[in-house]
C-alpha cells in the first residue's frame, strides 16, 4: 500500500494466528462450478444438502443466498438469508454438508450472528427479535413491546440495528421517537436494557462489544456514546460534531465505532472524518473526498479504520469499485492505499465496494457489493481480495481461480460473502477460513 503517495509499504496487521484446522480435508470450488455435481436438496428437517467439495481455502457452496439479503458470521457459524421457501434464514458451520433453516419467517435484511447464536427479526406484524441458539436448536423470541415498536408492515432499516459479540443494539421506535435498547444474548435468556436518556432524532446505531460501547448518531449533528454495562439510566458522552467541527454528519455510509474512534463522512461534501473519543476532537482525514455512491461502507476495528476514496477519476472504476484507504487511529496523517495495479485476471489491487476488518485488526477483506438490505444501490460484485500483511492480494480457489464476491463480513477466524451463482443458484454463499 502507498503511504500518502509514496512507495513505502505499510504493514497494518500481524499475521493471522488462526488456521483452518481441517485444511487437508476442506477445499473449494471457484466462483463458478465446472464439475456438474453440485445439487441443492431439501429434506423434511429443514436441512439443505451441499455437495461442494472442500480442501482448505475459499469455499463456494451450493447454498442459495437472497441477493438483497444479509450474510453474517459468528463463532464458527455463518448465517444467511437463504433461498427456497420464501422468508427463510439458515445457518451452517464451515466444512459442513448441510445448512439448517431456522423456523419462522425472518426478514432477509436483518440477519446477524452473536457468538453461536443467530439474531433475526420476524417478518410478520409482530416484528419481534428472535435469538436462535445453534448449539441446541432453540429459539427465544424477544417481544416487540420490549425492543421493537414499529408499525405493522414497516420496513426494517439497517441503520437501526447493530450486532457485535454478545450485544445487540437497536433504535426502538417509541412514543417519543427512537429510543436505544440493548439486548445481551450471552446467557440462556436475552437481557434487555432500555436506556432512559432522551435521544434527538436518532438515525443510526453501532456497537463494539470488546470495548463496551454503543454509538448513536443524532440528527446530522451529534455522536452519542453509551457504555454497554447494562445501566439503563447512564448519562452518555455526547459529541457535538456540528458545532465543534462545523460540519453535518452523513448517515450513509453508516458511521462506525471501534478502537477509541468513530469514522464518519461529512454530509454533502463526502469528506471522511475521525472522531477521537478520548479528546473529543474530530479530524478531517488527509486523503479526501471519500466515496459515497450508495454502495461503499466504512469500517473501524482495533484501532484501524477503512473507507473508500473519490479524489479524482483514478479512484473509481465502474466495474471494480473505488480505491480502499486504511488508517490507524494513532496516526491520522498517514492514510495508506494501493496502486490499483493488475494483480491477475484483470483485478485492480485495492479496489472494491465493501470492506471488512477482523475484530482483532489482523486482516482486511475487500469485495463487491449487492444492493438491498445489506448494501447500497448498486449490484456490483468484484474480485475478492485480502491482506494480513501489506498490500491486497487476490483470494483464489485451490484450482488457482480468482473469486468474484460481494458483501464480505468477517470475524478473526472466518469470512463470508455472496458469489454470483453457477446455474444451480443465482447467488451462492461463499466463505474463507484463514
Amino acid at each position: 500500500m502507498t503511504r500518502n503517495g509514496s512507495n513505502c509499504r505499510y504493514r497494518i496487521t500481524i499475521c493471522l494466528a488462526a488456521v483452518f484446522a481441517t485444511a487437508g480435508a476442506d477445499c473449494e470450488q471457484g466462483p463458478s462450478n465446472t464439475n456438474g455435481n453440485n445439487n441443492s436438496n431439501s429434506n423434511g428437517n429443514n436441512n439443505s444438502n451441499n455437495n461442494s467439495s472442500t480442501s482448505g481455502g475459499v469455499v463456494v457452496t451450493d447454498f442459495g443466498v437472497q441477493k438483497e439479503g444479509m450474510v453474517a458470521v459468528g463463532d464458527g457459524i455463518i448465517a444467511f438469508a437463504s433461498t427456497g421457501r420464501g422468508l427463510e434464514v439458515s445457518w451452517m458451520e464451515p466444512g459442513a454438508d448441510s445448512a439448517t433453516a431456522i423456523d419462522g419467517d425472518l426478514r432477509e435484511g436483518a440477519v446477524y450472528c452473536a457468538g453461536k447464536k443467530v439474531i433475526g427479526v420476524q417478518a410478520d406484524t409482530i416484528n419481534a427479535v428472535v435469538v436462535h441458539d445453534t448449539t441446541n436448536g432453540t429459539s427465544t423470541v424477544v417481544p416487540e413491546t420490549d425492543v421493537w415498536d414499529i408499525a405493522p408492515g414497516a420496513n426494517l432499516e439497517n441503520n437501526d440495528v447493530a450486532v457485535d459479540g454478545h450485544l445487540v443494539a437497536i433504535l426502538h421506535r417509541g412514543d417519543l421517537g427512537k429510543e436505544l435498547k440493548l439486548i445481551d444474548v450471552s446467557g440462556d435468556d436475552p437481557v434487555v436494557t432500555a436506556f432512559t436518556f432522551g435521544l434527538t432524532n436518532a438515525v443510526s446505531v453501532d456497537v463494539n462489544a470488546d470495548e463496551g460501547q454503543i454509538m448513536v448518531m443524532e440528527d446530522n449533528d451529534f455522536i452519542t456514546v453509551f457504555p454497554a454495562d447494562g445501566a439503563a439510566d447512564v448519562t452518555p458522552f455526547r459529541y457535538d460534531v456540528a458545532t465543534d467541527a462545523g460540519i453535518p454528519i452523513a448517515y450513509s455510509p453508516k458511521p462506525q465505532i471501534g478502537g477509541g474512534i468513530v469514522i464518519f463522512q461529512e454530509l454533502n461534501a463526502d469528506n471522511a472524518w475521525v472522531l477521537n473519543l478520548t479528546t473529543g476532537v474530530s479530524t478531517q482525514l488527509s486523503e479526501n473526498p471519500a466515496s459515497n455512491n450508495g454502495s461503499t461502507n466504512l469500517e473501524a476495528r482495533a484501532g484501524f479504520f477503512a473507507y473508500f476514496l473519490n479524489r479524482d477519476p483514478s479512484d473509481n472504476d465502474s466495474a471494480q469499485g473505488s480505491r480502499l484507504a486504511i488508517g490507524a487511529a494513532g496516526d491520522l496523517d498517514n492514510i495508506v492505499f494501493d496502486d490499483g495495479a493488475d494483480i491477475g485476471d484483470g483485478a485492480m489491487r485495492g479496489f472494491g465496494f465493501s470492506v471488512a476488518i477482523t475484530p482483532g485488526g489482523t486482516a482486511t477483506f475487500l469485495a463487491g457489493r449487492f444492493g438491498g438490505s445489506s448494501g447500497g444501490g448498486n449490484n456490483q460484485p468484484s474480485f475478492l481480495q485480502w491482506t494480513d500483511s501489506e498490500s491486497m492480494e487476490l483470494l483464489r480457489d485451490t484450482n488457482g481461480n480468482s473469486v468474484i464476491a460481494a458483501d464480505v463480513v468477517c470475524t478473526d477466524a472466518l469470512a463470508a460473502f455472496k458469489v454470483p451463482g453457477d446455474g444451480n443458484v443465482s447467488t451462492a454463499l461463499g466463505y474463507f477460513v484463514p
